[in-house]
């Protein structure tokens, strides 16, 4: 754990010096806690989160109709962030 801060954020990094077996793919996290919903949608439709949980079920069928738009399919440029 790279850093916590209470009620806002967990980062976590993979430790590169780690000798007993193989290093993890992911070299960084970011666990934003982002209480409302609605900045939690906003956050995937920027692409500024990679994943998020406890979306309102209309929030997720209507990310998921529009999976066809560029917006809604872009990954960020960090791969590494997630709502919750």
């Amino acid at each position: 754990m790279t850093k916590w801060t209470p009620g806002a954020e967990v980062i976590l990094e993979r430790n590169d010096d780690w000798k007993l077996g193989p290093q993890p793919k992911v070299k960084r996290i970011v666990w934003r806690m982002v209480p409302s919903a609605g900045n939690r949608r906003a956050l995937l439709e920027r692409g500024d989160a990679d994943i998020s949980y406890e979306l309102p079920n209309k929030d997720f069928v209507e990310l998921r109709e529009a999976a066809s738009s560029a917006s809604c399919r872009r990954r960020s440029p960090t791969a590494s962030s997630m709502s919750a």
